[in-house]
């Protein structure tokens, strides 16, 4: 159990950064100078890895949502045929 909250909130902190790259990628497209090369390649590197980030840390959390509910379902399963034998 102390296992799932680490990873959940492993992932959480990947969803909130990427989230937090894409703002900077975003505020840099919106900056009211010119952007320079420099500045136009980090604003697209920091929206591919934020939205990298964002994308892979939600499909984590996702994949241990559903594990956590098939091993539910397996525990009921397997405590219904257990009380099933006693009757």
């Amino acid at each position: 159990m102390q296992e799932n909250r680490r990873r959940t909130f492993s992932y959480t902190i990947w969803m909130l950064g990427g989230c937090y790259l894409i703002y900077l990628a975003y505020t840099l497209f919106k900056s009211e100078t010119a952007l320079t090369g420099v500045q136009l390649a980090f604003a697209v590197l920091f929206a591919l890895v934020g939205l990298f980030f964002a994308v892979s840390g939600g499909y984590r959390m996702w994949q241990l949502d559903k594990e956590k509910k098939e091993q539910q379902k397996r525990d009921e399963k397997a405590s219904s045929d257990g009380t099933d034998e006693n009757e």
